[in-house]
């Protein structure tokens, strides 16, 4: 049987936060090989008081308070890419272990990365053959600096936890594509954040290709602001009004109704039309670029995931422009939400999409992690391995001990048994003896034809059972009997009962005479001894 085996952890608990540019997202997960469960989730709209710094450490805090949370492991994501860099790079084909450093001495060239002072981390896209027969590795690299990686292990440490990855939601939308059931080579996902949109294009559910894009839902709300005239006269558009009109009615399919406030559809539509055609004439040119340059097909489905895709008829409309089907990103079957109420869940679950693509990357994802902190985590894992070795060796030990202590248990059990059966054997041996005496009695009385069955039946019937008799002796010559024996009872008892039983005997055919010669008080009663006469 292998010990490991069955001390090995099937399950594993851990959180995955992602900062995002106005929210925090917060997953706590558990992962039974290649299925998850989602636990628990809290999403919070970060205040846009800069001076207010204990906001996200208290929200992570109290979210593992509040839901018992021991587990320390913690993945992060990073949603705002205002400062994050991602970069498609062609190298010349060389052994995986060498493509770092190669990477590095083109990174380095470009000064506005200031490398340096930054952390990166890559991925093989893939490796083809150009027309030269000269071999290619195109690669996607991630640089984020150094301060905003550190700032994110700062808070998430001072929380009690442990950074174990740390990653950027392009990369992180991978790993739900590989895990959907969707035969498509070439996708896109559009992020559309707090500030600003983001497309990513995959290839075999890799990043291939990535682009911001100039449009958010606080820009459409923003195109809203301003003053419309209608035949009721002059509707002022405040920041508040064109907000609640963009979460109430979205992208209008009907220009022709009325929505409210005598507002017009056609009005709104006309507002939204520049930020609208704009993005849909960007993701155009994206995907043609990443067609004529990439040399992939045009992507065939475009998801829409974060904050953005709530958008009301977002979906229709891009799917009417661009000419492709367009979905929200889904959760793939491999993740269970049922401990999720289904209206919460509705309504935060595309902010969720990058914290759980973290969650479901494997080995092979980005991580950003600095050095001393992945060493720290390598310590971590060794304390722990030879903490669960000491557990092993103890439960090994305290087994060992239970089997040797169950032993000499059964030992000293069979030991005991031992000396009962042969307790056993010696009554039998004893009684056996008594039972050849009385069959040789019998033989010899037998043999001088005195009627020694009639006698000892007799005797039988006749004697109390309070009467023990010790010793029956018959002298054949003088036809005398002689008996000794107990009387277990009290004095006074004792001696009514010989009486009984002396007068019984005489009663009898088989004695002429019956005396008694000797009585004596015992502790446990009276000993006795008679002398019979037996009649001839």
């Amino acid at each position: 049987m292998n010990l490991f085996g069955i001390f090995k952890k099937k399950t594993k608990r851990f959180i995955s936060l992602d900062f995002g540019q106005a929210f925090i997202k917060l997953l706590y997960i558990e992962q039974a090989q290649d299925n998850f469960l989602l636990l628990k989730y809290e999403v919070k709209e970060l205040s846009t008081n800069k001076e207010d710094k204990a906001e996200t450490p208290d929200f992570i805090t109290n979210f593992i308070k509040d839901n018992s949370i021991p587990e320390k492991e913690a993945y992060i994501s990073i949603s705002d890419t205002d400062s994050v860099n991602i970069k498609h790079i062609s190298l010349p084909a060389v052994p995986k272990d060498e493509i770092a450093q190669a990477l590095e001495w083109q990174l380095k060239a470009d000064a506005s990365l200031k490398l340096e002072s930054s952390l990166f981390d890559w991925q093989l896209v893939k490796e083809h053959t150009q027309a030269d027969d000269t071999r290619k590795n195109d690669i996607i690299c991630i640089i984020v600096p150094r301060e905003i990686i550190d700032s994110y292990v700062s808070i998430v440490s001072a929380c009690g936890l442990t950074p174990v990855g740390i990653s950027v939601s392009p990369s992180n939308y991978a790993h739900i594509l590989s895990r959907l059931n969707n035969a498509l080579k070439t996708v896109a996902v559009l992020d559309i954040g707090y500030r600003e949109a983001t497309l990513g294009v995959y290839s075999n559910n890799k990043l291939t290709f990535i682009r911001k894009l100039n449009f958010s839902p606080d820009k459409l709300a923003q195109s809203l602001v301003g003053t419309l005239i209608s035949d009721k006269g002059k509707i002022e558009l405040n920041r508040q009004k064109a907000q609640e009109i963009k979460n109430e009615f979205g992208i209008p399919q009907d220009s022709s109704g009325m929505l409210r406030d005598n507002i017009q559809a056609m009005q709104v539509v006309s507002l939204m039309r520049p930020l609208l055609e704009s993005l849909s004439r960007e993701l155009t040119r994206s995907f043609d670029y990443f067609s004529s340059n990439f040399k992939e097909e045009t992507p065939a489905m475009l998801y829409l995931t974060a904050g953005g895709s709530y958008i009301k008829n977002i979906d229709w409309y891009l799917q009417k422009e661009l000419g492709l089907e367009v979905a929200k990103l889904p959760f793939p079957d491999c993740v269970n939400t049922e401990s999720i109420e289904k209206t919460k869940l509705n309504s935060n679950q595309q902010q969720l999409t990058s914290a759980l693509g973290m969650a479901l990357a494997g080995a092979e994802r980005i991580n950003l992690l600095p050095h001393e902190v992945k060493s720290q985590k390598i310590e971590f894992i060794q304390r722990a391995a030879l903490r669960d070795i000491a557990i092993v060796a103890g439960v090994v030990l305290l087994l060992l001990f239970a089997l040797l202590a169950f032993q000499i248990g059964d030992y000293r059990k069979r030991l005991s048994a031992a000396r009962i059966h042969l307790q056993a054997i010696g009554e039998i041996r004893e009684l056996k003896q008594k039972i050849d005496l009385r069959e040789g009695l019998i033989s010899r009385i037998q043999k001088d034809k005195v009627p020694v069955d009639g006698i000892l039946v007799f005797i039988s019937a006749t004697i109390d059972e309070n009467i023990i008799l010790n010793e029956l002796s018959l002298d054949q010559g003088n036809n005398a009997l002689a008996l000794k024996g107990l009387v277990s009872t009290n004095k006074d008892s004792a001696e009514k009962m010989l009486a009984d039983f002396i007068k019984r005997m005489k009663a009898g055919l088989f004695f002429k005479e019956v005396t008694l010669v000797a009585y004596q008080n015992t502790a446990s009663g009276g000993e006795f001894e008679m002398q019979c006469v037996l009649t001839q």
